[in-house]
């Protein structure tokens, strides 16, 4: 449908004073330090005739969202109405919102999502080890299913030392575990330990799985080279280290580049 057939059609069934009316265009449009675009505006229209498709298409009679949908939901609810004399439904809950007062979402760059592929274990796991001390509690309520009385437990021990970031790893390992499984926990686990973990990194890399370093070089840029006749600087350079050769002998000159744990001297 083109945009213009698509203005017409729901143009049959609610005006545009009846949208202005609304209570989150008409605070938009009444705060003198706010606006509105036609984009956003339309965007409302848009959504709530995405609910008349998936009524009649899909037979889906409700839609769960966050509540700044609250909006787009009823507009379809009220086309649904209109256009087919149906009955539609939405259940809206409050945003999840960090001590900062940020929301998890793509507007603000932060999203989290379940496909491996857009968000791998590894950051699922350290989004939640980087929360703030403040969220640890909350964010274990609302993304676990633990009882109460091991959260208290919980919060209890991370508040003794919250250096230690106890709290942050038992929220980190339950999320990451529910939405990947146990193994993908395991390896987040331990990839976390082995870039920012102490000791010998070079032990620690022999201990791990195939499966284990390949995720490793996920995370940190994995690079396959051809060992014949490859010198330092040509690999500083297909590993993507360094722009050019000339940069590579310059780090290596300046004792920048380290090989297996040991500063590379000789070009």
């Amino acid at each position: 449908m083109s945009y213009l057939k698509f203005l017409r059609e729901v143009g049959k069934h609610i005006t545009v004073n009846q949208m202005m009316s609304k209570e989150t265009v008409k605070k938009r449009i009444e705060d003198p330090d706010k606006s509105i675009s036609y984009t956003e505006f339309s965007y409302m229209l848009l959504q709530g005739y995405d609910f008349v498709r998936l009524y009649e298409d899909k037979g889906c009679k409700l839609q769960i969202s966050g509540s700044d949908q609250w909006g787009n939901i009823v507009t379809g609810i009220e086309l649904i109405k209109k256009m087919t004399d149906g009955d539609a439904y939405g259940v809206t809950s409050p945003l999840v919102l960090d001590s900062s007062g940020k929301k998890f979402g793509k507007s603000e760059g932060n999203a989290l999502w379940l496909n491996p592929t857009m968000t791998t274990p590894f950051k699922i796991y350290q989004y939640f080890m980087n929360v703030s001390d403040e969220d640890v509690a909350r964010f274990l309520k609302l993304f676990t299913l633990l009882p109460l009385e091991d959260i208290d437990n919980i919060v209890q021990k991370h508040g003794e030392d919250m250096a230690a970031r106890y709290g942050q790893g038992q929220l980190a390992r339950y999320v990451t575990e529910t939405i990947h499984g146990k193994v993908a926990m395991e390896t987040a686990v331990k990839v976390t330990e082995f870039l920012f973990g102490e000791g010998d990194k070079l032990e620690a890399l022999r201990a791990m799985s195939k499966e284990e370093i390949e995720a490793v070089g996920r995370e940190t840029g994995l690079s396959t080279l051809d060992p014949n006749n490859l010198s330092i600087v040509d690999a500083l350079v297909n590993c993507g280290l360094e722009g050019s050769r000339g940069d590579a002998k310059k780090s290596i000159q300046a004792g920048a580049i380290y090989l297996n744990e040991e500063k590379v001297e000789d070009i």
